[in-house]
């Protein structure tokens, strides 16, 4: 979940950028070593997403082996979930390790940056990232803590019973609370507002825009609101007649 999170994320704060993953990107029918090894060798950036079910993984350590040997030409961070730098060891050992948080996140995306041909400016990138964190922050944490931090495992009697008592609890205060509000209030209970859209990542889908990546214009607009895709897609054609295409400050 990790690494699907930074995937999906990446693109939005570096538009150049294009993540592969080993775990959904390798075709059917494809020989995973092969692919592993020549996508590896064609990246300059490999983030190593290690947690304590992970560690002790061949494919881990097989792609650590393949990134230690491109390592004149390619950058590797190790970024550790649930584990501590002392945990590290074997071919991961030679490569500087980051914790999960915000400053580490940051850091990488900036070395990121420093890799590519036309970087992002420092202070555009850092307004961006910080705009887009909350993003990936609330997807990592949904991520489940592994095996080893979860206490005792429960059977599945006593896991239905908690369940049952939690429901019944629900729908007693759904109860309470429908009997307690008039009628009207409920049938008419307005809908959520769309979330407003950030000056910093309209200017940044702006910019996409005027480089003519409409597509990454429109999944940075929805990404950082709850637009659907005709809705985010309709926002961004709005712009396409400006004839100074970038937002106010």
């Amino acid at each position: 979940m990790l690494a699907q999170a930074l995937r999906d994320w990446l693109p939005l704060v570096l538009h150049y950028v294009q993540p592969w993953l080993s775990e959904t990107d390798i075709g059917a029918g494809k020989r995973w070593s092969v692919e592993i090894a020549k996508q590896l060798e064609e990246s300059n950036f490999g983030i190593i997403c290690l947690t304590r079910e992970n560690i002790e993984s061949s494919w881990i350590l097989f792609e650590a082996g393949a990134l230690a040997k491109s390592l004149q030409k390619s950058a590797v961070v190790p970024l550790l979930l649930d584990l501590d730098f002392r945990e590290i060891s074997g071919p991961l050992s030679q490569f500087q390790a980051k914790k999960l948080d915000k400053n580490s996140i940051h850091e990488i995306v900036q070395a990121i940056n420093d890799t590519a041909e036309s970087p992002i400016e420092k202070p555009r990138l850092s307004q961006l990232f910080e705009a887009l964190w909350p993003q990936l922050e609330s997807q990592l944490i949904s991520i489940p803590e592994s095996e080893d931090e979860r206490g005792p495992v429960r059977s599945p009697q006593d896991i239905l019973e908690d369940l049952v008592a939690t429901i019944r609890g629900m729908d007693q205060r759904l109860r309470s609370i429908e009997q307690s509000l008039p009628i009207a209030q409920i049938v008419d209970a307005p809908k959520p507002e769309p979330t407003a859209l950030n000056k910093v990542v309209e200017r940044e889908a702006r910019s996409l825009l005027k480089r003519g990546q409409k597509i990454n214009a429109i999944a940075l607009v929805r990404a950082t609101t709850n637009l659907g895709l005709r809705e985010a897609k309709d926002l961004v054609e709005t712009w396409e007649g400006d004839s100074n295409v970038s937002a106010s400050a």
